[in-house]
This record gives structure tokens, C-alpha cells and sequence, in this order.
């Protein structure tokens, strides 16, 4: 039996919140097409906001989690600025 692969994964690209793309703003039918979950939560199920935030959201280790809260902190404040809510 081969040896199991290694499961630590590079930690996500840095992220240009002067950049980020806010898809719901420019194309109604996506934004339309959302539905809100109990507890807000589908964000992490709808794209092309998961693959936009799913690398960031780490938690394994305290640093980590610390790290990526403020990542995800920056992209919400981001969106919110640009109006995509």
C-alpha cells in the first residue's frame, strides 16, 4: 500500500481586497438567484463567492484562524463598501 500523501496544504495566496470582484453587483440574475440560508451560512455554497472565500476559511491552529478571520474580515468590509450585500 503507497504511503499516504502529505495533508498540509499551503496556505492560501495573500488577498487584494483593492481587487476583489463583486459579481452580484454587476449581474442581477446572480444576485437574484441566491436565497438566503438559515443562519446566513450559504454564502460558503454559492459561487463564485466559495471560490473566492473557501481557501481563506482555515482554522487548524490559532495563528491560522487568526489569520484567516482577518482575511475574511477584510473581504466582508470590502463587499459591504461596494455595496454587494
Amino acid at each position: 500500500m503507497p504511503p499516504k500523501a502529505n495533508l498540509k496544504r499551503a496556505a492560501p495566496p495573500e488577498l487584494d481586497t483593492t481587487t476583489l470582484r463583486t459579481p452580484a453587483l454587476d449581474d442581477e440574475d446572480l444576485r437574484m438567484s441566491y436565497r438566503i440560508a438559515r443562519g446566513e451560512q450559504g454564502v460558503l455554497t454559492f459561487e463564485p463567492y466559495i471560490s473566492l472565500l473557501l481557501p481563506h476559511w482555515r482554522f487548524r491552529t490559532i495563528p491560522i484562524a487568526q489569520t484567516s478571520s482577518s482575511t475574511l474580515w477584510q473581504v466582508f468590509q470590502h463587499y459591504v463598501k461596494a455595496g454587494d450585500l
